[in-house]
């Protein structure tokens, strides 16, 4: 089987124009597991969704996907020393074990701000 995917969330955008202009399955967003995660939770469970900026990441790219109407939570990774600094200006070299830091502490605070 043939399948395109791409790295990149706010690729969701596009997901339906990428889909309907080729013959073979498009994955263009980690977003589009946003409904499968919601129906593997309780119902009074939202879905976490961590990402680089999180101001950056609105309703039309959930919708987009069908993840518009999913109980949800977004945190970005924007105040962090390394993930989003290194990613968004477009650097050559990521300290992996300071961006897994960065990841962790926003997956941290989500989880104690937002318990369900």
């Amino acid at each position: 089987m043939r399948a395109i995917t791409t790295n990149c969330g706010f690729l969701a955008l596009f997901q339906n124009e990428l889909a309907a202009s080729v013959n073979i399955p498009v994955f263009s967003s980690s977003l589009m597991q946003v409904p499968l995660v919601y129906l593997m939770l309780k119902p009074s469970q939202k879905v976490g969704i961590i990402t680089i900026h999180s101001r950056s990441l609105t309703q039309r790219h959930l919708s987009s996907v069908g993840a518009d109407k999913v109980p949800h939570v977004i945190l970005g990774t924007e105040g962090g020393k390394e993930f989003s600094r290194v990613i968004l200006d477009d650097e050559l070299e990521l300290d992996i074990e300071k961006a897994r830091g960065d990841l962790v502490r926003v997956a941290r605070r989500m989880k104690s701000d937002h318990p369900r």
